[in-house]
C-alpha cells in the first residue's frame, strides 16, 4: 500500500501458470472414421459422471455415462469404433504427458490397465418405416409425423426392424416433454385421450377399408 494512496493489488502469475500446466490439451486423434458424407458419425451425448458422494473426498475410481445415437447400423459401428480410438488415443496422451510427473506418475503408468469402456447396450438396430400406403393411412387417420427438425428418440419399436411387410409407426396422447412421458408426474389429459382414441379408430377403419378396395381390385387375395 502507498502511503496517502489507495490499496494496489497483488497478482498471482505463478497459480496461473500453475493452472494452464494441469489442464493440457490433448490433440486429436490423427484418424477418424467419417460417413460418406465426410460428417463423423452418430451423435454424442453425455449423460451422466459419477466419481462420488462427497466432495471433500478423492475417490479412487469413477464413470462416464455416454449415449451414442445413429440413424443407420454402419453409422452406429463407426461411431463405436471412433469412440474406442479415442479413449485408447487419451489414454496414451495422458500417459505421456504425465509419466515424469510427481503427483500422477503412478496413475499414468496404471492408466492402460484402469481405464476401460464398457457397452451396457450395442449394435442396436435402427427403424426405417417408408410405406406409401401407411403414410397415407396415417394422414388420412389424423396422425401427423415427427418433424424431421425436432429431435429423435427411440423405444422397443425399434425391434420391428427388417420385418417384411410391416410399417411401424409410435403413437400415443400427448407429446414426450410437455406431459412428462415417462417420468414423474406424467400425465394426459381428457381431450389428448379422445383425439387419440379418434386416431387408433380411423386407422382401424381405414385399414380395413383400404384392404376391401385392394381385395376388390385383385391385388390381394
Amino acid at each position: 500500500m502507498r502511503a496517502g494512496g489507495r490499496p494496489r493489488r497483488h497478482r498471482r502469475p505463478a497459480r496461473r501458470r500453475a493452472q494452464r500446466h494441469c489442464a493440457p490439451r490433448f490433440p486429436r486423434p490423427a484418424h477418424r472414421p467419417r460417413t460418406r458424407s465426410g460428417t463423423p458419425p452418430g451423435k454424442l451425448c453425455v449423460a451422466g459422471i459419477h466419481t462420488g458422494d462427497l466432495h471433500n473426498r478423492v475417490y479412487g475410481n469413477g464413470k462416464l455415462l455416454i449415449n451414442l445415437s445413429y440413424s443407420t447400423a454402419s453409422e452406429g459401428a463407426a461411431a463405436e469404433a471412433e469412440l474406442l480410438a479415442a479413449v485408447n488415443s487419451g489414454v496414451e496422451q495422458f500417459t505421456a504427458t504425465f509419466a515424469d510427473t510427481r503427483e500422477f506418475a503412478r496413475t499414468a503408468a496404471d492408466a492402460s490397465s484402469i481405464t476401460r469402456v464398457d457397452w451396457l447396450k450395442r449394435g442396436l438396430p435402427c427403424l426405417h418405416s417408408s410405406a406409401a400406403w401407411a403414410e397415407e393411412l396415417l394422414t388420412n387417420a389424423g396422425a401427423a409425423r415427427w418433424p424431421d427438425s425436432t429431435p429423435a428418440f427411440t423405444c422397443d419399436a425399434i425391434w420391428m426392424a427388417g420385418v417384411p411387410d410391416t410399417y411401424t409407426a409410435v403413437l400415443g396422447p400427448g407429446t414426450l416433454d410437455g406431459n412428462n412421458a415417462h417420468a414423474e408426474g406424467e400425465y394426459a389429459e381428457l381431450d389428448e385421450l379422445r383425439r387419440y382414441a379418434s386416431i387408433v379408430s380411423s386407422l382401424l377403419t381405414g385399414f380395413a377399408d383400404q384392404h376391401r378396395r385392394q381385395f376388390q381390385k385383385g391385388k390381394i387375395r
